[in-house]
């Protein structure tokens, strides 16, 4: 197998380039490798077979599968690998075509809510949890997948956003790029002005704590904020009226404001 990454070269761009949904079959791969296959000055011919029997995974060779190759090939040349060693190896890449899997489920949703809905949060609200809870159990999503006639499996999906030791799903789970956005949005406050409490006590609003979009985005401007402001106050309006409340940032700070 060092061999063939060696010969073959860089194998994103060699062994998948082009192919559908970068994944090459079995009469593909031994097309694109059959110069492998013969004699080449001081090496023998490659027994292409033998390749591609532990690297192939259902039929087939697809992007993770060549980054489990390309990871063992380094290994192997840090230290000598044992039989056991290459089990062990074996085991962790069948472990993360799983997880691979499960990934491409959860993007997959991403992407179906974005087109019906035009964006994550709204699909989260509309298409998954539009009594507004907050948080899903694997039952409610996989009535909600359904809905949406989403073709993955509502289990990959669980299994790629929640974690073993919680039982439900949350918007956070799902668009993490939110949370993120929060968490800059407080740490910009607190650089401008030294705390929450002060940031929010010179935000010029009319009905504070009640914040218009307008209102939100020039104390984002004043801060100088650098992350999606429009994914950050979307995520905020809870109810999506087009305003949000201070205490949806920070009830604490917005108390003592």
């Amino acid at each position: 197998h060092s061999e063939f990454v060696e010969a073959i070269g860089p194998l994103h761009s060699s062994l998948l380039h082009g192919c559908d949904g970068m994944r090459v079959g079995k009469q593909q791969f031994m097309r694109r490798c059959a110069a492998l296959a013969k004699p080449r000055f001081d090496k023998p011919a490659m027994d292409l077979e033998a390749v591609w029997g532990p690297l192939q995974s259902h039929g087939s060779v697809a992007e993770a599968d060549v980054l489990w190759l390309e990871d063992l090939c380094r290994r192997d040349k840090k230290a000598g690998s044992s039989e056991q060693d290459l089990e062990t190896v074996r085991k962790e890449h069948r472990q993360s075509l799983v997880r691979a899997g499960w990934a491409r489920a959860a993007e997959d949703l991403r992407r179906l809510l974005q087109h019906r809905h035009g964006s994550i949060l709204a699909g989260w609200r509309k298409g998954l949890d539009p009594d507004g809870n907050g948080e899903l159990t694997e039952d409610e999503l996989t009535e909600a997948l359904e809905r949406l006639r989403f073709k993955g499996k509502a289990a990959d999906v669980w299994d790629a956003l929640v974690a073993d030791d919680v039982n439900v799903l949350k918007l956070k789970d799902l668009e993490p790029g939110a949370t993120k956005a929060l968490d800059a949005f407080k740490a910009q406050c607190i650089q401008r002005y030294g705390s929450l409490e002060q940031a929010f006590k010179k935000l010029d609003a009319k009905l504070k704590p009640l914040v218009s979009r307008q209102e939100f985005f020039g104390l984002c401007r004043e801060i100088r904020f650098g992350q999606n402001q429009h994914l950050l106050f979307d995520f905020l309006d809870e109810k999506q009226v087009g305003s949000i409340l201070l205490t949806n940032i920070d009830e604490q700070a917005t108390h003592q404001a």
